[in-house]
């Protein structure tokens, strides 16, 4: 594996911090820094699945505000009512294959939707917003 050096200046409570971390953990300070990068960045498109890595690159291209409209989408209310009631039709197993198919088709599109959100509240975190607290969206909902 090929090894890149890279020169960085920090404030100087971030180096304290990362110099307390490895001595918390008796690591080599770069060690430290090596494994805070690979746990905080997120994963590039191209080390995706093919299925998700078009839908990633297309919405690395949004503006922000097409973002923030990403990451506080919801499934239309009647869709979701409609979810809820065959969810709870397959829990009493009275499901018909229609419905099955149905509920398997909405629960991709939520499975999706959810992706979709976290990977635009990824971006904007990235690109220097502050993102809302558990509380915030609870309200927004």
């Amino acid at each position: 594996m090929n090894h890149q050096t890279v020169v960085i200046t920090m404030p100087e409570p971030l180096y304290q911090r990362l110099q307390r971390w490895s001595t918390v953990i008796q690591r080599p300070l770069e060690n430290v820094v090596l494994q805070t990068l690979q746990t905080t960045l997120p994963k590039l498109p191209e080390e995706l699945s093919n299925d998700q890595r078009h839908l990633w690159r297309e919405m690395e291209r949004l503006t922000d505000d097409q973002l923030w409209q990403t990451a506080r989408s919801t499934m239309p209310l009647p869709q979701q009512d409609q979810y809820r009631q065959l969810r709870e039709k397959h829990g009493q197993d009275t499901l018909n294959t229609s419905e099955q198919t149905q509920m398997e088709e909405w629960y991709r599109e939520t499975h999706l939707l959810m992706l979709r959100k976290a990977y635009a509240y990824v971006l904007l975190k990235w690109r220097g917003y502050s993102l809302p607290t558990l509380t915030e969206l609870a309200e927004e909902s």
